[in-house]
């Protein structure tokens, strides 16, 4: 047994590291739709294709016989969205909601003439 050799007893590997190296994920760009009908392909494959000067994506298919198939997509930047403020009532605000509310009863209902005042 080679007890030095990589993770021999852990098959999901080590929290450590790894002795493999992740290569990064590139994107394949063409020249428009006519790069996108001269990229060669397998049979029974298909690939995402962008568009090097537009925002298009192509995603080209390829049938059992190599026939192709080209479906182009545009696509557009989402704007990240920004939660809306918190605005909360100030103590005169309230007090004002109740002189209103005083005003427009006018005495059909019974308000208290004092308003509790919050403190601040």
């Amino acid at each position: 047994m080679n007890y030095g050799q990589g993770n021999f007893y852990n098959p999901y590997g080590s929290p450590y590291g790894s002795y493999q190296t992740q290569t990064p994920i590139q994107l394949t760009k063409v020249s428009g739709l006519d790069g996108a009908k001269a990229y060669s392909m397998p049979a029974n494959s298909s690939v995402a294709l962008f568009d090097a000067s537009e925002d298009l994506m192509y995603i080209k298919t390829t049938d059992g016989a190599g026939f192709p198939t080209i479906r182009t997509f545009s696509f557009t930047e989402k704007k990240q969205e920004t939660a809306p403020s918190v605005q909360y009532a100030t103590v005169a605000d309230l007090n004002s909601a109740i002189n209103k509310l005083r005003e427009e009863l006018n005495g059909k209902q019974s308000i208290p003439t004092e308003p509790k005042i919050i403190s601040e």
